[in-house]
């Protein structure tokens, strides 16, 4: 996938959805510490969300993942399309490393440790990018 800087500001964001923008930009999870995540079975350390996706979602070596995207049904070029309907369905995505008909995601994509007020962030990141 071809890297595009997003130059614009991340969003200004309240509430729950702060941790999740911290975990988004920073990989730092709500208690200070890093978030931990595996590739495959492996632990193999930190990281944050934006190093791949972009600091606004917009992609860059991996996918667009804002929230109108991710349930859109519009596909992004040489990406398979597969609809998010629900904040379980990411969170399983980000977690698991399952799409919403359970087959599995590559193994490039990370597989997070989030406790639930994390995950509850995220997903209020992910609906305040657009």
């Amino acid at each position: 996938m071809v890297s595009v800087e997003d130059t614009s500001p991340a969003p200004t964001v309240t509430g729950e959805a702060l941790v999740g923008q911290k975990i988004f930009l920073s990989g730092v999870g709500a208690g200070g510490a890093a978030v931990r995540f595996t590739l495959g079975s492996d632990d193999v350390g930190t990281g944050a969300c934006a190093n791949c996706h972009g600091k606004n979602g917009r992609g860059g070596d991996g996918p667009m993942i804002t929230w109108s995207m991710l349930g859109s049904k519009a596909k992004m070029e040489g990406m398979p399309k597969y609809v998010y309907s629900t904040p379980d369905q990411v969170i399983a995505a980000f977690t698991r490393g399952v799409r919403p008909d359970g087959t599995k995601l590559t193994d490039s994509m990370p597989r997070f440790t989030f406790s639930a007020d994390e995950s509850a962030g995220i997903i209020a990141y992910l609906k305040a990018l657009q």
